[in-house]
């Protein structure tokens, strides 16, 4: 038998308030910056070719991010409601946490009501727990999005991308070899040990042999007899000696040499590199750049009138000057003209722009 509960009292202490407010308000900032990419996209190549342009994997785990974290507001939103039901109200004395003192002589048709009432309180906390569990993940997503602004950081991602093919193919061929052993356990072992009871369970106590987890064996091979099923001890422990040898100590070791060979590849490109910027500079200089800029035009809607082919067209110039700038863009000053030229002069070849 098992029982559950569930919280009739959404907000004991008030500043559990504050904390979805503020939740709920970090979820506009990056409404406001999909959105933001998306109109950009559309202005520079057209409704067509901004869309295809703009999505991408990590797009759409950003999307994923924001319908999952408005799916769990609005699911906590409906709990608050139930929880507030005048059913519920009936069973509960002054204080939530206490029955009134009269439920032992509820009438049936009540009972029903509350039990109806608990169901759809379980049943929404359930799936409140599941999307906030995917939004979690997407969250992890999220940071590997984030580490390919550092290029140090983008040697993990980078690694794992690359070698997503190798891995598909090992992943083959290890599979098999590994279900394979599974499978064997549960046949000869399957009465022995709940541990091999099922395939299900002998897969899972595979797996966690891979990770050093064994107690089972050690104690099978305490005794001098042989297993109640009459199943020889060898054989046990054949099973044991070969899968640790083909799986763990063969097949993972390859596992790791393919991925390490990636990374080395990517390591000694990347020391042949001239960006190696440490991720402590990267936030020097962006904090730099950021104050400089602060009340600049951003450049994303500067790339954009520029990139836009369906309007006329915005820089007549061929040449980029700071004249040319102020022309194109009357609401730019002239630092930030002149930020543009230093900027864009550093990557410009000498000869000019």
């Amino acid at each position: 038998a098992w029982a559950d509960s569930v919280v009739v009292e959404g907000y004991p202490q008030m500043y559990a308030v504050a904390v979805d407010v503020v939740y709920v308000l970090q979820l506009l900032y990056p409404i406001y910056s999909e959105v933001r990419d998306i109109v950009v996209a559309v202005m520079a190549q057209g409704l067509c070719g901004g869309c295809r342009a703009y999505w991408d994997f990590y797009n759409a785990i950003d999307w994923a991010g924001i319908c999952l974290g408005i799916s769990s507001t609005v699911l906590w939103f409906f709990l608050i409601q139930a929880t507030q039901s005048e059913v519920l109200a009936q069973i509960l004395g002054g204080d939530s946490m206490q029955l009134a003192p009269d439920i032992m002589s509820a009438r049936v048709a009540l009972m029903e009501s509350i039990e109806v009432e608990l169901v759809t309180i379980s049943r929404l906390f359930y799936l409140m727990h599941m999307t906030m569990g995917l939004n979690a993940l997407t969250i992890v997503m999220k940071l590997f999005k984030a580490f390919q602004a550092n290029p140090r950081l983008a040697i993990v991602t980078d690694t794992l991308r690359q070698c997503a093919s190798d891995i598909a193919h090992f992943s083959i061929v290890f599979l098999s070899v590994f279900i394979g052993f599974a499978a064997i356990g549960r046949i000869l072992f399957g009465r022995d040990f709940i541990d091999f009871a099922t395939l299900s369970s002998s897969t899972n106590t595979s797996f966690m042999c891979l990770m050093g987890f064994f107690d089972w064996y050690t104690t099978a091979l305490e005794g001098t007899t042989g297993l109640q099923s009459g199943m020889p001890k060898v054989f046990l422990m054949i099973w044991f000696w070969s899968y640790n040898v083909a799986v763990l100590l063969v097949m993972l070791n390859m596992l790791m040499v393919i991925v390490l060979d990636y990374y080395i590849r990517l390591v000694a490109a990347f020391k042949g590199s001239p960006d190696t910027t440490t991720l402590w500079k990267q936030t020097r200089l962006w904090w730099q750049r950021r104050n400089e800029t602060r009340r600049f035009i951003p450049l994303q809607r500067l790339g954009a009138a520029l990139s836009h082919k369906d309007g006329p067209k915005v820089h007549q110039e061929q040449r980029v000057t700071e004249s040319s700038l102020l022309a194109a863009f009357p609401n730019m000053s002239p630092e930030q003209a002149q930020w543009l030229l230093d900027w864009l002069g550093k990557g410009a070849a000498p000869e000019g722009i």
